[in-house]
C-alpha cells in the first residue's frame, strides 16, 4: 500500500494532474456518503439502504461517511490502494513469487501506469461501487486460493458469499468473475500433473456454478427493488437502455479501449502475450492462464458499459486497468536465455515510461478539463464554507443564513445532510438562491437547507448572508441583524 500511496503522489504531482489534492470533490455525488451517514431521518439509515439499489455499495459509502467529506474521499483512494495490492499479492500467491527488487520495481511501475491511466482522475473517486465490487472478487480470489486444497466446500462457501458481495455493489466485474472461474475449470481439466489426474468435471465447475448463483441471484433483487441499473425494458432513450446490437457493443468498447489505451500500451500487452507464450519457466502453464484471464478480461470487464451506449462516459475505462497490467508482475522471473528475451524487460520498462507521454492530448481533452475546473469550483466552496460552518454558535433559537452567489452545477446544499458532518451546521438554516432551473424540492425545505428564487431574499428574516463569487469562492458574510440595526440608528439621526 506504501507504494501505491508514493506512486499516487508522484502521478498526480508531476504527470497529471499537476498538483497533489486528491481529497476534493468534482461532482455533487462526493456528498453523498457524508450525508447518509450523518442523517438524522431514517431513509438512509443501514436498514433502509438495504432496499435500494446497489445496496452493499451504499452501506459501505456510509460507513465512508462518517469520516466526513474530504475522509470519504480519502477512505475512497485508500480502497484503489488495496486493490492494488491484493492483486499483486495474489500474482505473487499464484506464482510462488519472492519479493525482491525486481518484483517491487514490477509493482512500482504497474502503479504508475494504473494511475496515469487518462481516465482515472476523472472517476476513480467517484466509481466507489466498481472499487467495492473488485475488492470483494479479489478478496475471494484469494481466500478460494488458499482453502480449496483444505476445504473445497468452504472455499466455494466463500467464493459464493464474496461474490454476491460484489454484484449487490456493481455489477462490472460480475462476467469477468464468470469467465475466470471458467478459466480455472479449463486450467485444472488440462494439468494432470495436479492430482495425476484430471479433475472432475462437476468438482471443477463448482466455483463457476457458485458464481452464476451470486450473478442470478444480484439480478433478481435488482428487478425486485426495480433499479433503474438493471432494466432490461428501459425505453430507447433510457440512459441504462441495453442494446446487444454487435456494431453498437463492438462500437462502445472500441471508445473506451481509445479512451484508456494508447499504442506503447498495446505493444506491451502483446509483448506479455508472447512472453508468456514462449517462455520456459515451471510456472509456464500459471503464467499463461494468468495472462490470458488479465488479458482477456480488459474487454470482458468493459462489456457491460458497452451495453450501454446512451450512458458513454471515458471515466468507466478506468475498470479494466486493475488488470490489463498485471503481467508486469511475472515478467521478473522469466528466463532470458536469447538475446530477444533479453530485450524484453527493457522493452517494456521504456513503454511504460513512454505511455504518460503518449497520454499528454489526453490529459488536455474537455472530459478532464470540465472535471478539473469543476475540482476548482468545489475546493474553493469547501474552503469558504468550512470556517463559516465552525463559525456557527450553539443555540437554542436556530440562526437562519441565506446564501447568495453560487451558481454552480453541483454544491454540497444538493445533499443537505452532509452539512450535519460540520457539527455546528445543526444550529442553522441555509435558504440558498437558485438563479436558475427549477427548484429542488419544489421549493420546500430538506433538512438544513431549502433554495429560494433572488426575488425571495428580501422576504426572509435572515441572520447572517453568505456572498460567494461565480467560481464558488468566499467573497464575504454580512450581519444582517447589525445591518438592520445601523439603519434604524441612521434614520432616527436624520
Amino acid at each position: 500500500m506504501l507504494v501505491a500511496f508514493v506512486m499516487h503522489a508522484v502521478v498526480l504531482k508531476f504527470i497529471f494532474p499537476g498538483y497533489y489534492s486528491p481529497l476534493y470533490p468534482h461532482h455533487s455525488d462526493f456528498y453523498i456518503p457524508a450525508a447518509f451517514a450523518h442523517a438524522t431521518h431514517e431513509n438512509y439509515s443501514f436498514y433502509s439502504l438495504l432496499f435500494w439499489a446497489r445496496p452493499i455499495y451504499l452501506i459501505v459509502a456510509k460507513c465512508f461517511g462518517y469520516f466526513g467529506i474530504h475522509g470519504g474521499i480519502a477512505c475512497i483512494i485508500t480502497l484503489v490502494f488495496i486493490n492494488c495490492a491484493l492483486s499483486a499479492l495474489f500474482i505473487k500467491r499464484a506464482l510462488n513469487l519472492t519479493i525482491n527488487w525486481k518484483l517491487i520495481t514490477a509493482y512500482v511501475i504497474y502503479c504508475g501506469l494504473l494511475f496515469s491511466q487518462p481516465t482515472l482522475y476523472t472517476f476513480y473517486t467517484q466509481d466507489l461501487g466498481a472499487h467495492i465490487s473488485y475488492f470483494f472478487l479479489i478478496l475471494a480470489a484469494h481466500l478460494f486460493y488458499s482453502t480449496y486444497k483444505r476445504s473445497y466446500i468452504l472455499s466455494n462457501v466463500l467464493l459464493l458469499v464474496c461474490s454476491l458481495l460484489a454484484f449487490l455493489s456493481k455489477e462490472t466485474y460480475g462476467l469477468t468473475a464468470l469467465f475466470c472461474t471458467l478459466l480455472w475449470f479449463v486450467y485444472n481439466r488440462t494439468n494432470a500433473e495436479l492430482n495425476d489426474k484430471k479433475m472432475p468435471v462437476i468438482k471443477g465447475l463448482i466455483p463457476f456454478a457458485m458464481v452464476s448463483i451470486a450473478f442470478v441471484v444480484a439480478f433478481i433483487i435488482n428487478i425486485a427493488i426495480k433499479s433503474s441499473f438493471v432494466a432490461p425494458n428501459a425505453s430507447a432513450d433510457d440512459p441504462y437502455h441495453i442494446s446487444l446490437k454487435p456494431y453498437s457493443v463492438l462500437h462502445e468498447l472500441f471508445l473506451y479501449l481509445k479512451d484508456a489505451y494508447n499504442i506503447a500500451n498495446i505493444i506491451m500487452v502483446v509483448l506479455f502475450i508472447y512472453l508468456a507464450i514462449t517462455n520456459k519457466n515451471p510456472k509456464r502453464k500459471e503464467i499463461l492462464f494468468i495472462t490470458l484471464a488479465c488479458i482477456a478480461s480488459v474487454g470482458i470487464s468493459l462489456f457491460p458499459n458497452a451495453i450501454l451506449p446512451n450512458h458513454h462516459y471515458p471515466g468507466y475505462s478506468f475498470n479494466a486497468t486493475y488488470l490489463v497490467y498485471l503481467p508486469l508482475l511475472f515478467v521478473s522471473i522469466l528466463s532470458v536465455e536469447n538475446i530477444v528475451k533479453k530485450v524484453m524487460p527493457v522493452a517494456i520498462i521504456l513503454l511504460c515510461l513512454l505511455s504518460p507521454l503518449l497520454n499528454k492530448d489526453k490529459y488536455k481533452d474537455t472530459t478532464n478539463w470540465w472535471v478539473l475546473f469543476q475540482e476548482t469550483t468545489q475546493r474553493n466552496l469547501l474552503d469558504g464554507l468550512k470556517p463559516l460552518l465552525k463559525s456557527i454558535t450553539p443555540s437554542k433559537n436556530i440562526h437562519k443564513i441565506v446564501v447568495e452567489g453560487i451558481d454552480l452545477p453541483f454544491m454540497p446544499f444538493h445533499y443537505p445532510e452532509c452539512l450535519r458532518s460540520f457539527p455546528t451546521a445543526k444550529y442553522a438554516t441555509f435558504d440558498v438562491v437558485q438563479y436558475k432551473g427549477v427548484l429542488p424540492w419544489n421549493g420546500e425545505r430538506n433538512d438544513l437547507v431549502k433554495f429560494i428564487k433572488p426575488s425571495d431574499v428580501n422576504k426572509g428574516d435572515y441572520e447572517q448572508k453568505w456572498i460567494f463569487d461565480k467560481d464558488g469562492k468566499f467573497v464575504k458574510s454580512v450581519n444582517l441583524i447589525a445591518e438592520k440595526f445601523n439603519h434604524k440608528d441612521s434614520a432616527k439621526i436624520q
